[in-house]
């Protein structure tokens, strides 16, 4: 390049400077061009011929470089890398013709005429004609240009298209901790915010999946760490106030087995799984609550009734005794017509005073039982007209009611009695909590069912949107 030395210090520092950025932008090419998903021979044509291009580049750079310091030492020293220059051109062109080949467009063969210019036969016969410093100094402009260009159409296509840039992109963008390795535990892949859980579960950084795996973080995991084990998963509370669960799975590709390690957020699920069991225990504890104040009202219910029987005792044997008394002291003739009446069953008598109660009577003073409560109770339609049919009502409606206020804290419900053509229809329902789908029935309903078999009844549970229980019962 001795023509270079006719053009001064500020040209030769200009074309050195130009030679930097050319080394710059093809190093950007190549990285763009080697991050594409190269499967095809074009492509990989295309990356062979960006690197031969890159070292061509710092070849230039070099020469370039030389000549900035031969100039500012006032000598001349012959150029190097004649036998490199070669090589590259004739591998230029072999990766130009093999492009072209492929989609015959005659620009492929750019680069391998940019490196004619430099070859040191074509530089001596430009050097003769005076012209080899401005084609030079074009040729490296239009290399700088080319590179710029390459390395946007390189990365507009990562954009685009998939690629080992763009997958890496993709799960690092993850919200959920990603990891694959092989059989040994050689990481190939992972994101982001894989490595930030596992230094926050651990506290140390780790490069083999199989230190990753669920039952290994067990063994590693700070003691800080707070776990729970849900359905069988252990699940991991972080600094940040976030709950974690890692999950292993095995992945077959091409006869090799990878591993796959996940961790998924599940911070919400674990708060409202939190929040459930909180408000089932509550529940359950105001259950227990209403059970017992349900019981202390039917004790009490139960000591009305036997103040009523020992009243009802003490008036009859009252009644009794004075009319023997006022006998006795008419000095009455006591035959045996007389004194059987006097000394007859009381029980007998005090029960069927009891079984004498009418149905709405039994239903009245339930609502009133639990009025106190809380609980109000309304009936819709009439009372069976018949005995037994009336007796079933009021021991259904009591079950079904006590039911209702002990399980589903109900504080209004309604009973309804409808009679048609076919028979009378029972119902019971509530404004409480609503249940399953199945009702797991007890010995209450149990016993329901059985008495409605006697009058060849049917028995249905509603649960949504509200809890109904109907008996049928045919004419």
């Amino acid at each position: 390049m001795p023509e270079f030395y006719n053009y001064g210090a500020r040209f030769i520092m200009l074309c050195f400077v130009l030679s930097i950025a050319c080394v710059i932008s093809q190093s950007l090419d190549v990285m763009f061009s080697l991050l594409r998903h190269s499967e095809d021979s074009e492509k990989k044509a295309e990356n062979l011929t960006e690197i031969l291009m890159l070292v061509y580049c710092f070849i230039l750079g070099t020469l370039i470089g030389d000549v900035k310091t031969n100039f500012d030492e006032s000598i001349i020293v012959p150029d190097h890398f004649i036998v490199a220059r070669y090589v590259l051109w004739a591998c230029s062109i072999a990766s130009n013709l093999f492009e072209f080949y492929k989609n015959k467009k005659i620009y492929k063969f750019l680069p391998a005429a940019m490196a004619t210019v430099f070859l040191p036969n074509v530089e001596m016969l430009l050097y003769r004609h005076n012209i080899f410093t401005p084609v030079s100094f074009v040729t490296v402009l239009v290399f700088f240009l080319r590179s710029v260009l390459i390395s946007h159409i390189r990365h507009c296509y990562i954009k685009r298209n998939i690629s080992v840039f763009s997958v890496k992109e993709a799960i690092d963008a993850l919200h959920t901790g990603i990891m694959f390795s092989d059989e040994k535990g050689r990481v190939l892949l992972i994101n982001n915010r894989m490595v930030k859980l596992l230094y926050k579960v651990t506290g140390r950084l780790y490069r083999n999946g199989k230190s990753c795996t669920p039952h290994a973080l067990d063994y590693v995991q700070k003691n800080t760490v707070k776990t729970v084990v849900l359905s069988g998963r252990k699940m991991f509370h972080d600094d940040d106030g976030k709950w974690w669960m890692f999950g292993e799975s095995n992945i077959e590709c091409d006869k090799k087995r990878y591993v796959q390690i996940t961790a998924a957020d599940v911070t919400s699920h674990m708060n409202m799984t939190m929040e459930l069991k909180k408000q089932n225990d509550e529940l359950l504890k105001h259950g227990e609550e209403i059970k017992k104040r349900i019981e202390n009202l039917q004790t009490i219910r139960r000591n009305d009734e036997l103040i009523k029987m020992k009243t009802s005792v003490h008036d009859i044997m009252g009644q009794r005794i004075t009319l023997l008394l006022r006998m006795l002291r008419n000095e009455s003739k006591l035959d045996k017509t007389v004194l059987e009446p006097l000394s007859g069953d009381i029980m007998r008598i005090i029960k069927k005073e009891v079984n004498s109660y009418s149905a709405e009577k039994k239903f009245l003073q339930l609502k009133r039982t639990f009025k106190e409560i809380g609980v109000s109770i309304s009936m819709e339609g009439e009372f069976p007209k018949e005995k037994n049919t009336a007796v079933f009502f009021g021991d259904f409606v009591r079950e079904c009611v006590t039911n209702s206020v002990r399980h589903g804290f109900a504080n209004s419900i309604t009973v309804r009695s409808t009679q048609d053509t076919d028979g009378i229809r029972l119902e019971v329902c509530d404004n409480g909590i609503a249940g399953e789908t199945v009702i797991a029935e007890g010995g209450g309903i149990r016993g329901i069912r059985h008495r409605l078999e006697g009058f060849n009844g049917t028995l249905s549970i509603e649960t949504k949107p509200n809890f109904k229980i109907t008996a049928f019962i045919p004419f």
